[in-house]
């Protein structure tokens, strides 16, 4: 299914474009986002920071609408589900609502020191770097960054080859972070990450599972179509199904 539709995204490259879509970004938290530039983009979207996005615990950075060379891909794309499962078995349900500080990234524009999360800033096991100037745990003494550069929301990042969006979102001791990487070539690639913020039960195994749901809608919905590949054959799915990778 991955690979469908990279190919998919890459003939787009391609292609003529016979006409040329955008999103509307019009909701109530929705944010415009153009790569490189509004008058050229190879990638426009919207996005909402995790306490505007969707669902009644909040799904993290929330992306929809995203449109490559003017084609709708992602309807939407966000993590609506996020647990906390222990050792002792105790599972919790994490909320993704709450905003919570970072490092922002030094500028938008090919940004020489990009955004500095939770999660990168969780360089030990079990060491806590606390909030945002966060504790240097990788041998150094005192903070990394400056209290000046720690802001909430989305984080947008623009390259030459790709565009960057990151957050930092938190539930109780736990500090999550969330990425979404568009490339020119048209490739996607979300990343999650976690880290605790004062040592509590860090000293106990325990597991973080995050669930993304990517609603790819090529050019809408009406030709979609889903394939289980089994190795060797494809099947065509027609209605809905469960799955093991």
């Amino acid at each position: 299914m991955l690979n469908r539709v990279i190919v998919t995204l890459l003939l787009l490259s391609i292609c003529n474009i016979s006409w040329a879509g955008s999103p509307d970004c019009s909701a109530p938290g929705e944010t415009l986002v153009s790569w490189p530039d509004a008058n050229n983009p190879v990638w426009e979207m919207c996005y909402l920071r995790p306490s505007d996005s969707s669902a009644a615990q909040g799904s993290s950075l929330e992306i929809r609408e995203a449109y490559y060379n003017g084609h709708l891909v992602l309807e939407r794309a966000h993590i609506p589900l996020l647990f906390a499962n222990y050792a002792t078995l105790t599972c919790y349900r994490d909320w993704k609502n709450t905003d919570s500080a970072f490092l922002q990234a030094d500028q938008a524009l090919m940004p020489t020191r990009p955004a500095i999360t939770t999660c990168d800033a969780s360089t030990h096991e079990v060491q806590p770097v606390g909030v945002c100037p966060f504790q240097n745990v990788s041998g150094g003494d005192g903070t990394v960054g400056d209290s000046a550069d720690c802001v909430t929301g989305v984080q947008v990042e623009k390259y030459a080859d790709r565009l960057l969006l990151s957050t930092n979102h938190s539930a109780a001791w736990y500090k999550y972070s969330a990425r979404y990487t568009f490339f020119a070539d048209g490739r996607i690639k979300p990343r999650f990450g976690f880290g605790n913020s004062d040592g509590t039960n860090s000293g106990i195994t325990h597991w973080h599972h995050a669930y993304w749901r990517l609603n790819f809608d090529i050019n809408g919905s009406d030709n979609d179509q889903v394939f289980i590949f089994d190795g060797t054959n494809e099947t065509l799915m027609t209605s809905e199904f469960s799955d093991l990778k």
